[in-house]
């Protein structure tokens, strides 16, 4: 079993590697193209935020994650139960990743602002209006947990895109989109998540790595017995 666990790593790892490697190169680009302007142009601003920019990745490629890689992994043998836990694994472990490079670009590009004097660039952390302070370790964690919590939504809405078509995916998409329009639902999910604690913003950790590991179970019961052809292709 662990034999089969590190081959579907090391698969999902190769197959993410392109992607991954492309964003970063676009990201670290840019900052330093926004932070050359910020310093050319002293009455120019520029806001720019590492962690926004990973959550929007991680999201995505969450999305993408079953019709990519379920077929595949299936027709070469492996379990359903088994692609699920090395998908868990794996988005664990690409939500560390992904928050340590960011929080090291993050602490590189501050250490460049505050050795040139740079103050018209402006980095927005993810904490601030929070109750937690803006420290790195905590810009670390939080990130984690953001990026986990993402990543397993969105590889729970590409599996409802891929076991019941276009016509379930869309569904489930305007279900998630009632729950956070309707002021019934808004307000118990805000209560749930967050709360107000005198000025800042106090996040219920607990509450988002509890529906991180909730996903799992509408997962599983969508890939369990799942063709390897996706639902809108049958």
């Amino acid at each position: 079993m662990f034999k089969d666990l590190k081959g579907h790593l090391l698969y999902f790892v190769y197959d993410h590697k392109f992607s991954v490697t492309i964003f970063w190169a676009v990201l670290i680009l840019s900052s330093v193209v926004f932070f050359t302007i910020s310093a050319l142009n002293p009455a120019t601003t520029v806001v720019f935020s590492m962690s926004l920019a990973i959550y929007f990745f991680c999201a995505i490629n969450g999305f993408l994650m079953t019709k990519e890689t379920f077929p595949f992994l299936i027709k070469l043998g492996s379990t359903r139960n088994q692609y699920i836990m090395s998908a868990i694994i794996f988005n664990f472990i690409l939500a560390v990743f992904m928050s340590v490079i960011a929080v090291l670009v993050n602490q590189f590009v501050m250490a460049a602002k505050n050795l040139t004097n740079v103050d018209n660039f402006t980095h927005f952390v993810i904490l601030e209006g929070t109750t937690i302070s803006a420290t790195w370790y905590n810009e670390l964690w939080v990130n984690i947990i953001f990026c986990f919590l993402l990543l397993q939504i969105g590889f729970m809405m590409s599996s409802i895109f891929y076991r019941l078509g276009l016509v379930g995916g869309y569904s489930g998409l305007l279900f998630l989109a009632l729950l956070l329009i309707l002021p019934s639902t808004r307000g118990v999910l805000i209560d749930l998540f967050v709360g107000t604690y005198n000025t800042g913003i106090d996040i219920n950790y607990v509450s988002i790595i509890l529906l991180s590991l909730v996903v799992i179970l509408p997962n599983w019961l969508l890939l369990r017995e799942a063709s390897t052809t996706a639902g809108d292709m049958r």
